[in-house]
């Protein structure tokens, strides 16, 4: 997992991959602002929707994160996430907060895409999940670079591949 897996996101605009909660108690996700108009348009919707699926995988039983999390990553990426959710589950951790995802950067190759982001993740950290309190010291940085490789699959959906925070700092 990236060191902002685990929260939730929104992207300027007015595009939030956060809506309000249904009357279950669980909020829906994936509610597009518009039909993607462009390719590009579909990877950044594809990209921004991951961060409050992977939130909410960490509170799912195993087999409900696997089919959650299908619908935004490959197979392999996956059970990689599966593993570090069970790590966190153990230690009886969520994440906290949101991150806003402002993407720099979209470049599209046939089926195969690379998205740029400066991630803001300063509003979010990690929980106690049997408090839902943040522990402090855990509230993560401000404007760093996130580079997902997605990739869309057979039945059209963009999915990541691989995501990785690139270790610097950068301004939206």
């Amino acid at each position: 997992m990236v060191a902002v897996s685990g929260c939730t996101a929104s992207q300027e605009g007015g595009r939030t991959a956060t809506p309000a909660a249904s009357p279950t108690g669980s909020p829906p996700l994936a509610v597009p602002s518009a039909r993607p108009t462009t390719v590009e348009d579909a990877v950044v919707e594809a990209y921004t929707a991951y961060w409050p699926a992977s939130t909410r995988a960490v509170t799912l039983p195993r087999e409900e994160a696997r089919r959650l999390l299908s619908q935004y990553e490959t197979d392999d990426q996956v059970e990689g996430e599966l593993k570090g959710i069970a790590r966190y589950q153990a230690m009886h951790r969520e994440g906290w907060g949101e991150v806003v995802v402002h993407v720099q950067k979209v470049a599209v190759k046939g089926d195969r895409a690379t998205v740029i982001d400066c991630m803001d993740a300063s509003r979010s950290g990690e929980a106690d999940s049997r408090t839902h309190k943040l522990i402090p010291g855990t509230l993560s940085t401000s404007h760093f670079s996130v580079e997902a490789m997605m990739r869309r699959g057979a039945d059209g959906r963009w999915r990541i591949v691989q995501k990785k925070a690139l270790g610097s700092k950068c301004t939206r």
